[in-house]
């Protein structure tokens, strides 16, 4: 019996034993489910629906609704940033003054000292008398510091009533910290997360940010204003979409390649809103970065400009220009008229200085008072500005003197515009109903004849100005007597030019070309010559830029064209022009082919004179072709589709775009007579001549070599693969009768 009492004693004791282990189990179980939840409570919290305060009072409420937590009187958050502690929430504390609360922070500060990491340790009241400010009641306190990363972000101190804390609790609230530090962290990128997005789309500048791929993948609501597209319309886009940059978003990858060396990016761009109007802005671009220093995205942002340069441009008016008429004021003349002369020093050309003054403006002044000689002088100016160019520079530099700088002009063309501006003023100007005939004087300076500088030009200006109202007014005077008879030249030969197309003096002649490798006769080319008149003892090249310069050089031409016509179909039907013969050249000027009527002019005279076309070939300088490329392609398909073959003459010597050249129906380059004449000794001119052969070669067109006068020069252009050649080696230019002789001496045509 006493051996059986004992064994069910021990067997109660085991089931005891058991039900006491189940159930302590079945409590940790209980526990750490509860935990588990807390945690996934804490991991899923809304932190953008909540302040920071608010928040951290429920997760002290949520952390003391935890059985674990039942022998914790009180809690309290403290945030640290910028090296600062600051309490945030408390839940069982008393109030504290901001003096309590100062001094309590120094003790925090020092115990963080200690510990970096998520460690539960006391603190102990002997060493820190400051905490019995918070409850005179606790007989204990604890610090949990909250880190991420290694960095300490917050601190949870508790108080207990209790004297100690036994293990569980502390595993508790060890397992919270990770939790807790994550979501006060994950608050902290949520507040800064609207804080950006609030300045984002609160700015006034326009904002974008782009993938690597340099597609916009966000932007704010000032970008709707600035490029006229919604903001969902801009995603997908590259950011310079609307610049008017071509190539614009190879313009902006370069820059963010120059932004992954350099960080950032600054300079002014110009944007083009969806109505078409441009706007200058300002672009500063840099890089977002990942934590291992890789781009992952970039930032652009565009500031408008248009305020800053509307102030500018006004503090620029003030500063440069005359407030009364509106023009250039002494100060921006000066330095306009030094880039003009080191722009003609660069350029190799002329440019000409004109002071103009009001003949006898004192008395208009003074009888009509200064409101109405303010008058005046605008009207003066108005009248001076309508008789230039735009891209000359009309200054007022002081009452009634007036000055003008015209670049890449000669003395003749300053004469003329001159006499321009005097014929400007001959209609009256009226003030008070009244109408006043005025004149002026002009003084002409040119650079680099009279000076080598600004300061002594106008100076000759002022002299020739003087000399001008001296000699009684309303007349112009250059410097020197000089460029007096020069002008005077000019203005002679110009006169002489109309008098010659009135009176038929000019007459053509043929220079013959030939193929350089049979030395037979394959064309010619029709030159312009006077056969009578003043222009009979002057070479072509004297008068002919004089007939460009006036505009009678299209009249001349059409008179060229046509008798070259006629001439033509009379050595046709007299069955002159041999078998082998190519063409009949002639020359047509830039200004000539630049009119809106020029082809319908040729179709007439092809109509008028009935001439075969296949004979008649047309040649155009480099110049011609600088026009709008689309226009000039149009003319050259235009002469082509009328069986008219196309020459560029003087080639080498302009600047002709290798691309457009391609592009253009052209059966032959003319190639210039400064590149032939040191052929054979030169190495570079013979290096461009060969370029130019081998260009041609590769497009199919043929080449013609002008003025060769040896038979070196020949052989050597014949060796380098030119067909054709013509210059007084074979011969010079010759009238209509003696070209006929030399066309009677081959077969002709069956």
């Amino acid at each position: 019996m006493p051996i059986n009492s004992a064994i069910i004693l021990l067997l109660c004791s085991l089931v005891l034993l058991l039900l006491y282990q189940r159930q302590k189990q079945l409590t940790i179980d209980k526990r750490n489910k509860q935990t588990k939840k807390i945690i996934q409570l804490l991991q899923a919290y809304p932190v953008h629906e909540y302040t920071m305060p608010h928040m951290l009072e429920r997760c002290l409420v949520m952390l003391f609704s935890a059985p674990q937590s039942h022998f914790l009187a009180a809690g309290a958050f403290f945030i640290f940033k910028d090296n600062q502690l600051s309490l945030n929430a408390q839940r069982g504390f008393n109030s504290l003054s901001e003096s309590h609360q100062a001094k309590w922070f120094v003790s925090l500060q020092q115990a963080l000292n200690h510990s970096t990491d998520s460690q539960f340790f006391p603190l102990e009241q002997s060493s820190h008398p400051q905490l019995a400010a918070f409850h005179s009641e606790q007989k204990s306190y604890y610090l949990l510091p909250l880190v991420r990363q290694k960095k300490l972000i917050a601190a949870l101190v508790l108080s207990s009533s209790e004297s100690t804390c036994n293990t569980p609790n502390i595993s508790f609230l060890k397992s919270v910290s990770g939790p807790l530090a994550t979501l006060i962290e994950n608050k902290h990128f949520s507040d800064e997360l609207r804080l950006g997005n609030n300045v984002m789309q609160l700015s006034h500048q326009s904002i974008f940010i782009t993938n690597t791929d340099y597609k916009i993948i966000r932007c704010n609501k000032a970008c709707e204003e600035a490029t006229g597209y919604l903001q969902e319309n801009l995603l997908g886009l590259p950011p310079l979409f609307f610049q008017q940059e071509q190539d614009s978003n190879i313009f902006f990858t370069d820059l963010c390649n120059a932004v992954d060396k350099s960080e950032i990016w600054q300079g002014e761009v110009w944007s083009t809103h969806k109505d078409k109007t441009s706007t200058p802005e300002w672009l500063t671009l840099s890089r977002i970065k990942d934590s291992e220093e890789e781009t992952i995205q970039y930032l652009a942002i565009f500031t408008n400009l248009s305020s800053i340069k509307e102030a500018e441009k006004e503090i620029q008016k003030l500063s440069y220009f005359d407030p009364l008429t509106n023009l250039a004021n002494r100060s921006l003349f000066d330095d306009r008229l030094q880039q003009s002369i080191t722009q003609a020093e660069r350029k190799k050309y002329t440019c000409s200085l004109l002071c103009v003054d009001i003949d006898h403006f004192k008395k208009v002044n003074d009888s009509l008072g200064h409101k109405q000689g303010d008058q005046l002088l605008m009207l003066f100016a108005q009248r001076i500005q309508d008789a230039l160019r735009k891209a000359d520079t009309v200054s007022r530099l002081s009452g009634d003197e007036f000055a003008i700088i015209i670049n890449d002009c000669d003395t003749y063309h300053s004469a003329y515009i001159a006499k321009k501006i005097m014929r400007s003023l001959k209609e009256p100007i009226q003030l008070n109903d009244q109408n006043f005939a005025i004149t002026a004087s002009i003084g002409i300076s040119c650079y680099p004849n009279d000076a080598n500088n600004h300061i002594d030009l106008i100076k000759y200006a002022g002299m020739a100005l003087f000399q001008a109202k001296k000699n009684g007014g309303n007349s112009f005077q250059f410097y020197t007597q000089k460029f007096n008879q020069q002008s005077l030249q000019k203005l002679q030969i110009e006169s002489a030019l109309r008098l010659a197309l009135n009176n038929d003096y000019f007459e053509l002649h043929f220079q013959p070309q030939f193929h350089l490798d049979s030395n037979k006769l394959i064309g010619a080319e029709a030159l312009l010559r006077a056969s009578q008149g003043e222009l009979k003892t002057l070479s072509p090249g004297i008068y002919i830029p004089i007939a460009e310069e006036t505009g009678l050089i299209t009249e001349i031409g059409n008179w060229v064209f046509k008798q070259a016509c006629l001439q033509v179909k009379n050595w046709q039907m007299l069955n002159l022009i041999p078998n082998d013969f190519k063409r009949f050249a002639i020359n047509i000027s830039p200004l000539q082919f630049q009119h809106d009527d020029f082809i319908e002019t040729i179709q007439q005279t092809l109509r008028s004179t009935g001439v075969n076309v296949k004979h008649i070939e047309i040649e155009l300088t480099e110049s011609s072709l600088q026009s709008s490329e689309s226009d000039v392609l149009e003319k050259l398909l235009a002469l082509k589709a009328l069986g008219i073959n196309i020459a560029i003459d003087d080639f080498g010597t302009g600047y002709s775009s290798l691309s457009r050249l391609k592009n253009f129906p052209i059966d032959l380059l003319k190639i210039d007579r400064s590149f032939v004449l040191d052929i054979c000794h030169n190495k570079s001119d013979l290096a461009i001549i060969k370029a130019i052969i081998n260009m041609s070669t590769a497009l199919d067109i043929n080449t013609l070599a002008e003025g060769i006068e040896n038979e070196n020069q020949a052989n050597v252009l014949n060796m380098l693969s030119c067909q054709y050649g013509q210059g007084f080696l074979f011969s010079k230019a010759i009238n209509g009768k003696q070209f006929q002789l030399l066309l009677s001496e081959s077969p002709a045509d069956n």
